[in-house]
């Protein structure tokens, strides 16, 4: 509160942090008002402050077990993989695509290739050395009862191999994938 009327002194007044600026003479009750809105626009930015901070807290929760649910997903996924490779048998996932994403170890070694070297190309292009697509793969848009039933691929100057195709699919039950287990059949050799 000031006697100050001049413009400038109101807004230097109000550039170096004053919340109003009120000239004599004033009125009581415009002063109450004026002292009430600052008290309530204080109190409004107190409780956004407040409002920011539980929301911050929230949000780093959220990003904690995020986090520690990706980490959890991560080490179940090696996990999986892990077992995956110890097995003898071929195993290789594919896409809803009919490209491979991923293959265990005892098909990398079978095959003598890497897993970069195999990955987003057809399975069939892998098991069979061919351009040919198998029949009853649940890829093709099919999945009958049938699916587990082993299937015999014949391949030029090498064994046969045995495959069974298993149906990938998401909780609405649509298909994301085809998982094959596949062994080579060594009485052929015989």
């Amino acid at each position: 509160v000031t006697a100050m009327t001049d413009h400038g002194m109101e807004a230097k007044g109000l550039s170096v942090g004053a919340v109003d600026y009120i000239t004599k003479p004033f009125q009581k009750d415009a002063l109450h008002a004026r002292i009430d809105q600052q008290l309530k626009i204080k109190q409004l930015i107190k409780r956004h402050k407040n409002q920011q901070t539980r929301l911050e807290e929230l949000l780093n929760q959220v990003s904690l077990a995020a986090d520690a649910e990706q980490e959890k997903m991560r080490r179940e996924r090696n996990n999986f993989y892990q077992i995956m490779n110890t097995l003898k048998e071929m195993i290789t996932v594919q896409d809803k695509d009919k490209r491979l994403v991923w293959a265990n170890q005892t098909t990398l070694d079978f095959f003598n290739v890497k897993l970069s070297q195999i990955i987003g190309k057809p399975c069939h292009e892998l098991y069979l050395a061919t351009a040919g697509i198998c029949s009853e793969c649940p890829a093709n848009g099919t999945i009958s009862n049938s699916f587990h039933q082993p299937l015999t691929m014949e391949r030029e100057n090498s064994p046969p191999l045995q495959q069974i195709h298993i149906p990938l699919l998401d909780n609405e039950g649509e298909l994301t994938g085809v998982a094959h287990v596949v062994t080579e059949m060594t009485a052929w050799l015989i």
